[in-house]
């Protein structure tokens, strides 16, 4: 019975085959999103993916969402000799859900960022709110792109 338990525990795991699906490099796991901030009010009309890799970028982001509240939000402390800062918008959305962004792996010399997209109940009566998000992930030369699932 306890062999059978540990047959089906690794057998379940996902660990081995993301890094053989990754090539062995490994490299996506070492670059982890880390969440800093949502909120419901701020975000673009539609769906984007903005990238800063200097706080004067991240101010000027913060005083247009800030030019309509009182008092504004304040302007996450982020390293950015060790850090960039990833602030996703999906656009207008019923009642603030927002999808959770997930690193999917580098292809083309790119790190392709793409949403977790969980289920979503939609009222009729559910306002719609432009939220954002800031991750930040470990400083990259390379470019980091919206990955976006093609539709059939």
């Amino acid at each position: 019975m306890r062999y059978l338990f540990l047959i089906l525990l690794f057998a379940s795991c996902k660990c081995p085959r993301q890094a053989v699906g990754q090539g062995g490099k490994g490299e996506m796991q070492t670059l982890p999103l880390t969440l800093i901030l949502t909120d419901s009010y701020g975000g673009a009309e539609a769906e984007a993916l903005q990238v800063f890799r200097s706080k004067g970028g991240l101010q000027k982001f913060f005083a247009e969402v800030n030019k309509t509240r009182k008092p504004g939000l304040p302007v996450p402390d982020i390293d950015f000799t060790k850090n960039i800062a990833l602030v996703y918008s999906p656009g207008k959305t019923p009642a603030g859900i927002l999808p959770e962004l997930v690193a999917l792996g580098e292809k083309e010399g790119n790190i392709l960022i793409g949403t977790k997209k969980e289920e979503q109940i939609t009222s009729a009566s559910a306002a719609l709110t432009q939220p954002f998000a800031i991750y930040t992930m470990p400083i990259t030369d390379k470019e980091v792109v919206l990955h976006r699932p093609e539709t059939p």
